[in-house]
């Protein structure tokens, strides 16, 4: 499963489960875009090998769990 972590202000994430990485990163693209208007200050997409349950996958992505998680991509509003 890939999750896509999209943070508005620091006290309000949104996460999203995918089973295609395509569309993940589909929607982490988008998101990126709309840090750059401020919209956003943070995406970023994560990959869950091992589980085709959404909810344990971003379970596991809220959970910082290293063991189970790949970071694949991250950009923060003021990245170049």
């Amino acid at each position: 499963m890939f999750v896509v972590r999209i943070i508005a202000d620091e006290s309000q994430a949104d996460y999203k489960a995918f089973s295609r990485k395509q569309d993940g990163a589909r929607r982490y693209d988008a998101a990126r875009h709309r840090t750059d208007e401020r919209d956003v200050s943070s995406a970023a997409l994560f990959e869950v090998p091992g589980t085709e349950d959404a909810r344990t996958a971003i379970d596991a992505v809220k959970r910082n769990d290293r063991s189970q998680v790949k970071v694949l991509a991250t950009y923060k509003t003021g990245n170049p």
